[in-house]
């Protein structure tokens, strides 16, 4: 009987390790516990246009320059020098923002807080908006082998997408923009990319 009781105990020691490690990954999942990755800035929109040395500093951040294809996170603080241009495109709900110097501005999460200055605004189509932000940081894949979107959840891909559509979006976008607005080309290479994606998925195995 003694022997018995220690095999239940060992028993409902484990269950309980196992219930704890169940309740553990249920609050991770739905974000009750802290972790490192929340305290982590969200992308918040992304770089289609720099002409000259537009600079951004992140919390206390030393200063850096924004370059093509680059992100700019939640808080960021921008400035536009003077003669100096940028358009970013925001991830939340496409709104396409182009800064002429000399302006500053704080990134929000759907619209930028002007301090100085204020910019042309126009909206990009929900396609469009939908594949860049999925697209990753073009502007780190040399350095650090590529990477994704921080802290934001990617729109689901659109599986029936075809190459005639990508040209004609491409085509599109190019005729509508400046030869230094890259919008047209981020598209491209991001929706191309997603289209051998999707082919290789469904190819037979």
């Amino acid at each position: 009987m003694r022997q018995r009781q220690g095999t239940d105990s060992s028993t409902g020691g484990t269950l309980k390790r196992s219930v704890g490690m169940i309740v553990l990954i249920a609050m991770l999942s739905l974000n009750c516990v802290p972790t490192k990755a929340q305290t982590v800035k969200l992308d918040v929109a992304v770089v289609t246009l720099v002409s000259g040395p537009v600079r951004v500093r992140a919390d206390n951040q030393a200063e850096r320059v924004l370059k093509p294809f680059g992100r700019v996170r939640m808080d960021d603080q921008i400035v536009v020098p003077s003669a100096s241009k940028l358009k970013i495109i925001y991830l939340e709900n496409g709104r396409a923002e182009l800064w002429s110097g000399a302006a500053q501005f704080r990134a929000g999460n759907s619209a930028s807080d002007a301090q100085a200055g204020s910019p042309e605004v126009t909206n990009s189509a929900v396609a469009v908006r939908q594949v860049l932000a999925r697209a990753p940081d073009f502007s780190r894949m040399s350095a650090l082998g590529g990477s994704t979107i921080r802290g934001r959840q990617a729109p689901q891909r659109q599986e029936n997408i075809t190459l005639a559509e990508i040209r004609e979006t491409y085509i599109k976008l190019r005729k509508e923009l400046p030869d230094t607005d890259l919008t047209p080309e981020l598209f491209l290479m991001s929706a191309t990319a997603e289209y051998i994606s999707s082919i290789s998925d469904s190819a037979p195995r």
